[in-house]
């Protein structure tokens, strides 16, 4: 076992959305199909505000 600590997966994905433009606009996308996919109650939410935080 490692002594390091891991990194979240929030703090993961912040990280990609900020490095990535595309990695981002990928993830906006299929936040906001599933989303539809689920009458209005899927991820888009958590996605949006993880997107706001990559980009503040």
């Amino acid at each position: 076992m490692s002594d390091r600590p891991g990194v979240s997966y929030d703090e993961w994905t912040i990280k990609e959305l900020r490095r990535d433009p595309k990695f981002a606009a990928e993830y906006l996308k299929q936040s906001m199909a599933d989303m539809s996919e689920l009458d209005g109650r899927g991820p888009a939410p958590l996605g949006l505000r993880r997107l706001a935080e990559a980009h503040g």
